[in-house]
């Protein structure tokens, strides 16, 4: 294998260290103390020996120990971890990482910090960065800030420097409650959190079962869609622990285990007290010295890589390294219940290393020893071999913007990926598929040319740079139509305008909330209102108090709790008002040669579709202008005869012009009557 100086970097920050399992065997296999008799030998010097010598020693032993205590009590001030003492610095090194709790029986560590440093593995790195990306997102933490990534069953754990308080406030913007577990910050939330294992294309899906166990794998399959519900490899981010080796007196580092609340848990119990952790497992010490220092582990019980069960397979493990500035070397070792099964398996693993569906894998090599089966084979570290072994996964899809006609469909992508929609009236998608051919994560696609009132079926599709192919579910919509006749009546609610909407009668009885928003045809939100499950009907106001709506088109959405809505338009041609029989209440003074006007009264009807609120009146007679107060209302389809008091002197004889002007509540004339009139 050839070694470069970049190589000889990160080899020395490799995740296996051979003294350490050393020492962990030698406890496990119960090695005795060593007496001082045995250490020092039968004529060592007696406490009573009186000499100058000793007398030296005990005074040296006695200035060592004041500066021991000294240099304790500053490493007691200058680390610890955030909410309780603990081991400090040594809990959270490398070897602290390969401690975590091992119950599914498959850990997978990596030294980000190595990585980064070599700059051969920049493809790598960035295969690798959306691996992690996957588990980090629940807490919005920064990749590059990670220096050592440990993936223990349902667990990761991070050690880096980050800002505890940023997390925090995430957390608690999430969802989570702070609290403790044997002394250690953990925050909780009582609802399943957010799914954080799904290997979708990046180096770890190397070791990850491409076509049924990956969650991400052809999701539009039923093989797919049954496996997601059970798959025993997905887990959930509902409990994360922060812990910390600042001080005063110390830059430190931060570890953050993300993940289940019993693994978390059981976690914290591998870290701050020694409980059972992988170290504990004879079968991974079995195999861990077989393999070589790499920059990948992965330990796991009855399987190989993920890919491959082989009958009376005990255990496997697989580290890797680089050969040369673009190809990984990978080594295997498989450990079967006896010699006899270990060659059976033999020739089948070989057989299937070489016939990867992928073609990821070269010089493939196997070798028999007895019970275990020590593989060899190496990868290109370009894209091909690394990265684009799976397709993009698809979420978020959702429709906004309908209208009559037009839709827009949205949708997001874990890799840069074209994005496709195919759409129809039924679900063989009948019509021309709509697409754009620019690399994002983020797609939105208008489809245009629809009918109205009609109800649309679609599904997204996106394809990386390398041709992985991925295709959403079904999905469905309708456009905007107008409202059936018997579904709403116009009402008077309080002195304000409103739609009441028969929710039944549109068969839309809500199952969970449900929000209602109803827009002018200025395109101002004039109602709001949300509705309970269970509801058959809601109330949304057209206008403000004592002002009659616009006419015009109004805008009628409907959105669910899981954000999909339903739209709807119907048009107002706003109030059709008559005013008849006016009357004039004269009295003629003589001595003054003028009339005197003590009432008018009228008969006002609303053959229009919104409601009328009049409140007041501008009056004019001749020169004579005055105000009268109204304060009616008058819903469609009905009349109401009004009559008011005035007192208007100094009226001139001989017919005068008359005008009525109706005003509403936001003072705006939305009515003008006009007539000749002759004071008798």
């Amino acid at each position: 294998m050839q070694w470069n100086n970049a190589t000889a970097r990160y080899v020395c920050n490799i995740i296996i260290v051979e003294s350490t399992l050393a020492d962990s065997y030698r406890r496990r296999l119960g090695e005795r103390k060593i007496s001082d008799a045995e250490r020092y030998g039968e004529d060592r010097p007696g406490r009573d020996s009186g000499s100058m010598m000793s007398a030296i020693l005990n005074l040296k032993s006695i200035v060592v120990l004041l500066v021991l205590c000294v240099l304790v009590a500053l490493g007691v001030l200058g680390a610890g971890w955030v909410g309780a003492s603990g081991k400090g610095r040594e809990a959270t090194d490398v070897d602290m990482m390969k401690n975590l709790a091992n119950s599914p029986g498959a850990f997978v560590f990596v030294d980000l910090e190595s990585m980064r440093a070599d700059v051969d593995l920049e493809d790598t790195y960035d295969a690798l960065e959306r691996d992690v990306e996957v588990w980090i997102s629940p807490l919005d933490m920064d990749f590059d800030e990670v220096d050592r990534m440990g993936v223990g069953g349902r667990v990761a754990a991070f050690e880096g420097l980050f800002s505890l308080d940023q997390l925090r406030c995430k957390l608690k913007a999430n969802g989570f409650v702070k609290t403790k577990y044997r002394g250690v910050e953990v925050w909780e939330k009582d609802t399943q959190g957010e799914i954080i294992t799904c290997p979708d294309g990046g180096i770890f899906s190397c070791f990850s079962c491409i076509e049924y166990e990956n969650p991400c794998w052809n999701p539009g399959s039923d093989e797919a869609e049954s496996e997601t519900d059970t798959d025993d490899d997905c887990g959930y981010v509902d409990a994360v622990a922060l812990m910390s080796t600042r001080g005063m007196f110390s830059r430190g580092h931060e570890t953050v285990l993300s993940g289940g609340r019993d693994w978390v848990r059981d976690s914290i119990g591998v870290i701050r007290y020694g409980d059972a952790s992988i170290y504990d497992d004879r079968e991974f010490g079995s195999i861990v010295n077989m393999l070589p220092r790499g920059l990948v582990v992965k330990y796991q019980k009855q399987r190989f890589l993920d890919l491959y069960e082989y009958e009376g397979v005990e255990v496997s493990g697989v580290s890797v390294d680089k050969k040369s500035d673009d190809t990984l070397c990978f080594d295997g070792v498989c450990r079967f219940a006896d010699a006899e099964l270990a060659e059976d398996a033999a020739e089948n693993i070989q057989s299937d290393v070489e016939n990867d569906a992928f073609g990821r894998w070269n010089n493939v090599a196997v070798v028999l020893d007895g019970r275990f089966v020590t593989v060899t084979f190496e990868t290109a570290i370009g894209h091909r071999a690394i990265v684009d072994v799976a397709p993009p996964c698809i979420t978020g899809v959702m429709v906004t913007g309908i209208t009559m006609n037009s839709a827009i469909v949205a949708w997001l992508t874990n890799e840069p990926a074209t994005g496709r929609v195919e759409y129809g009236e039924t679900e063989a998608h009948e019509s021309t598929p709509v697409a754009h051919t620019s690399l994002t994560t983020s797609h939105a696609i208008s489809l245009i040319g629809l009918s109205r009132d009609t109800e649309y079926h679609f599904r997204v599709v996106s394809v990386d740079s390398s041709g992985n192919e991925a295709a959403s579910t079904e999905f469905d919509f309708r456009t905007l139509g107008d409202l059936p006749p018997d579904s709403y009546t116009i009402i008077d609610d309080n002195g304000q305008a409103a739609l009441r909407i028969y929710l039944a009668r549109l068969q839309l009885v809500p199952t969970t909330a449900m929000e209602l928003s109803l827009t002018n045809p200025d395109g101002v939100q004039v109602g709001f209102n949300y509705v309970n499950p269970g509801a058959t009907e809601a109330v949304l106001h057209m206008a403000d108090p004592y002002v009659s709506p616009k006419p015009g088109t109004y805008t009628l959405s409907f959105a669910d709790a899981s954000g999909k809505q339903i739209w709807s338009e119907f048009t107002f041609s706003g109030t059709d008002v008559s005013v008849s029989c006016l009357s004039l209440d004269w009295q003629y003074v003589a001595y003054a040669g003028r009339y005197t006007l003590y009432g008018i009264s009228f008969k006002l009807e609303n053959t229009g579709d919104l409601p009328m609120y009049v409140d007041k009146a501008l009056v004019t007679i001749g020169t004579l202008v005055f105000e009268t107060q109204i304060g009616e209302t008058v819903l469609p389809g009905t009349e109401k005869t009004i009559c008011k008091p005035t007192y208007v002197i100094g009226v001139s004889p001989g017919s005068k012009k008359f005008v009525l002007q109706m005003i509403d509540g936001a003072d705006e004339v939305f009515y003008t009557y006009s007539s000749t009139v002759t004071p008798s």
